[in-house]
């Protein structure tokens, strides 16, 4: 049996871009939205029965973190499905900091990066890019992006992933702090965010073990657990929220839930993570647990240290593990909100707090800590 034709590098006639005029056309507008069109018009006849092949962004190696490209991912898929398209994911390693030559040359690696940590799906809405003929493909446009957006540079799919409308685990792009980020901002996009990841995202079985297997060993099942998130490093968007803001809570957690009580963290940094082992030592001995992951003093997937993969991994992991505790705390990042939206039926959109959104209900008031 021949094997399928590899996935080009780009998109090249008879595969179509789609442009970005077309993509402010035609994406999905989320009701919320109240000042943005919800009537849009047909997606154009030429679009119909043809994959849109999504890609992740271009740009400098280390501008973007692992979860940038999933958050990209999902708002392509959601425009796909939004228009009646089949949709299929293909990563290669151009400029991305999580391609891992060594695992890649040795073979032990997919030419698509994206099936490195995710399964590709194959159903009546989703397909393998292999195979498929360049006739019956679209993309959504290219440009680079870097600090600032150009908006006459044709780059459909930058235009796509910052518009007002499209999944934000933050307020960012043309949707910044002064127009969105409230509570009720937050619920809309974690409800969306939860309901792509149930139907779309699925991590490979290797990687969800390692999660698993961390749960059982650390004696978290059967346990009432708080999951931490401290984002520190070089964290450019809102603020820092060091660790002497979490301890109060660790604490009322603790003592609400006696002998059952547990405390996961991750953390990127490798002194907070030092000071909150110290701290749970001499107070709670025992309860408060972490996994030996990829930390640096800047960004981890900066450093040219270490491999790729395993830097993927470790993130991909502490998401699931965020995503199975009872409550969650954090402060406004990628990581801590992926978490919601892995989170079992979105039980975290309720079940969790971010110190930084500034309308957000009291602690006591979404039934901290005793739920």
């Amino acid at each position: 049996m021949p094997r399928p034709a590899p996935v080009p590098w780009s998109c090249v006639p008879p595969c179509t871009w789609v442009t970005t005029k077309e993509v402010l056309q035609h994406s999905y507008h989320p009701p919320f939205l109240s000042d943005v069109q919800t009537k849009l018009p047909d997606p154009p006849a030429t679009w119909q029965g043809k994959t849109l092949r999504i890609r992740g962004p271009r740009q400098r190696k280390g501008e973007s973190g692992f979860f940038v490209y999933v958050v990209w991912a999902l708002n392509a898929i959601e425009f796909a499905l939004h228009n009646g398209l089949t949709y299929c994911i293909f990563l290669d390693g151009t400029n991305n900091p999580y391609w891992s030559d060594a695992r890649h040359l040795s073979g032990t690696g997919m030419s698509n990066l994206w099936q490195d940590f995710f399964v590709i799906p194959t159903s009546s809405e989703s397909r393998r890019c292999e195979g498929l003929q360049e006739s019956q493909v679209l993309e959504l446009s290219e440009g680079h992006f870097s600090g600032r957006r150009h908006k006459t540079e044709e780059a459909a799919g930058w235009t796509l992933y910052l518009q007002r409308s499209a999944l934000k685990a933050f307020p960012a792009g043309d949707c910044p702090p002064s127009a969105c980020g409230s509570y009720e901002w937050y619920r809309q996009m974690r409800m969306r965010g939860v309901r792509l990841v149930e139907n779309h995202l699925r991590v490979q079985p290797e990687i969800a073990r390692i999660a698993d297997d961390f749960w059982v060993e650390w004696g978290l099942r059967g346990n009432r657990v708080l999951a931490a998130h401290c984002r520190g490093t070089d964290k450019i968007w809102g603020v820092k929220i060091g660790p002497s803001k979490y301890y109060p809570l660790f604490t009322k957690w603790l003592r609400a839930h006696g002998g059952r009580g547990r405390v996961f963290v991750a953390t990127d940094d490798p002194g907070w993570m030092s000071e909150i082992a110290d701290w749970g030592a001499k107070n709670f001995p025992g309860k408060i647990v972490w996994r030996n992951a990829t930390r640096s003093t800047k960004n981890a997937f900066l450093s040219n240290s270490g491999d790729p993969y395993v830097k993927a991994v470790d993130v991909i992991v502490d998401v699931l593990l965020l995503s199975r505790a009872d409550f969650l705390l954090k402060s406004t990042t990628n990581v801590a909100e992926m978490a919601i939206y892995f989170s079992p039926n979105g039980a975290l959109v309720n079940h969790s707090y971010d110190f930084e959104i500034k309308d957000h209900p009291k602690l006591a008031d979404i039934g901290f800590p005793r739920l």
